[in-house]
């Protein structure tokens, strides 16, 4: 995994990246059974790493600075996950 984070400084946009809904600047990727959420600011040339989860720890639509639960009387996104 450590590669391919570290490419993101050459391209932090790679193929299959996906940007964050609700912000300017912050994308997040899968790299197999790992999500890393990660900010890119073209004016500084600068790729920050936020968080690196396991997929089903992480949200699809969470940032790291919000809280997992969704909020008073919302369950988490995973709970009606389908076994």
């Amino acid at each position: 995994m450590d590669p391919a984070i570290d490419a993101l400084a050459d391209d932090p946009r790679p193929h299959g990246f996906r940007k964050m809904q609700g912000t300017k600047n912050s994308y997040r990727i899968r790299i197999g059974d790992y999500r890393v959420i990660y900010a890119v600011d073209d004016e500084a040339r600068r790729v920050d790493v936020l968080k690196v989860a396991a997929v089903w720890l992480v949200p699809v639509g969470a940032m790291p600075s919000e809280k997992i639960a969704g909020g008073p009387g919302r369950p988490p996104r995973w709970s009606k996950r389908k076994k």
